[in-house]
């Protein structure tokens, strides 16, 4: 089945992108590091006890715990990078850098909310065209280590972000100094992350058991500039996206498409039955080929869409209110 056409956007797509995101708190990342390194060493003591120790004490503080981060689930990512091939880690990482700008079109007075915006998007019969805005390309940091390096060192980097100082020596985890504590922002409340520290990025693992190599894919965030009291991004370019009517401006997705069109979304659609995909493809004006071209910028459009609900949470989502083509504004939602 899964080798039939379109078998990855009809079959696995629905199956696995919902849920593909999800948010954590960060103390729960790091117990679970722990655990997968407890696993890894086996019967290697003293070190798992140590671990162990290090661990009970993240699942008994509460100190940190509301601290929230996102996650990928590992084993969706697998089975979706195998399908997808080269454009699925570029497609996640456009995803989770905040590369991915919704185009409302509306030139009413009221300004959209969150409600309207996501009804627009997860229902595109009941609105006027949506498109998305992809920025080009995302920046991929790729970087090989060994497997083996010293636990204790990575995990006193992890907890450092929670304010936190793994104690080498004893292995209790001690309060940062005042020096290194998170400073208050303007409303007079903790930062959520000490500034000196960093933000904890989305990292993807990819993992090889048989030279004991993993690679680290990690998106990083565009850096915003403001030109006239608009945002501005330095990209090299950058493509619209409409997935009512799967297609993306960039060469790849076209170069792909001249071939003939005479499929409708229902006779795609078959005997799919997710909600998502039916309303996209009967929501089209237009004729389909019957083996869908993709790239990295539809399928990234596709993942967020599917993970609608938790982007927007995360402040994945960007927003831009273009009321005609002199005037757009940037959503602060």
């Amino acid at each position: 089945m899964l080798h039939e056409q379109n078998a990855p956007i009809f079959s696995l797509l629905p199956s696995l992108a919902p849920g593909l995101i999800f948010q954590t708190t960060y103390s729960n990342v790091i117990v679970k590091f722990i655990r997968d390194e407890m696993a890894r060493l086996g019967q290697s003591q003293p070190t798992v006890d140590r671990l162990e120790h290090v661990k009970d004490q993240l699942l008994k503080s509460t100190l940190h715990s509301g601290e929230y981060t996102l996650e990928v689930d590992e084993q969706k990512s697998l089975i979706l990078a195998y399908a997808f091939g080269e454009i699925y880690t570029p497609a996640l990482a456009l995803v989770t850098g905040k590369h991915i700008t919704v185009q409302f079109w509306g030139a009413g007075e009221e300004q959209p909310g969150q409600p309207m915006i996501r009804n627009c998007v997860l229902n595109p019969e009941s609105c006027d065209p949506i498109f998305f805005e992809v920025l080009d390309d995302p920046q991929i940091d790729k970087r090989r280590g060994v497997l083996d390096v010293n636990p204790f060192l990575q995990v006193r980097g992890m907890v450092s972000k929670l304010g936190l100082l793994l104690n080498l020596s004893t292995f209790d985890l001690e309060e940062l100094s005042d020096l290194m504590a998170a400073p208050e922002n303007s409303g007079g409340q903790k930062a959520l992350f000490p500034a000196n520290l960093g933000v904890p990025t989305l990292e993807t693992l990819y993992e090889r058991s048989d030279n004991g190599l993993k690679y680290l894919v990690r998106a990083k965030e565009p850096e915003e500039t403001k030109t006239n009291g608009r945002p501005n991004f330095s990209y090299s370019s950058k493509s619209i996206v409409d997935p009512n009517n799967w297609f993306c401006s960039c060469s790849d997705f076209t170069s792909a498409s001249f071939v003939i069109h005479d499929a409708s979304g229902s006779d795609l659609l078959g005997d799919t039955g997710h909600e998502l995909l039916s309303r996209l493809f009967r929501a089209a004006v237009c004729k389909f080929p019957k083996s869908l071209p993709i790239c990295r910028h539809l399928l990234a459009v596709l993942l967020m869409l599917f993970n609608w609900d938790t982007a927007w949470n995360a402040g994945l989502v960007r927003v831009c209110w273009i009321r005609s083509e002199t005037e757009q504004t940037e959503l602060r939602l």
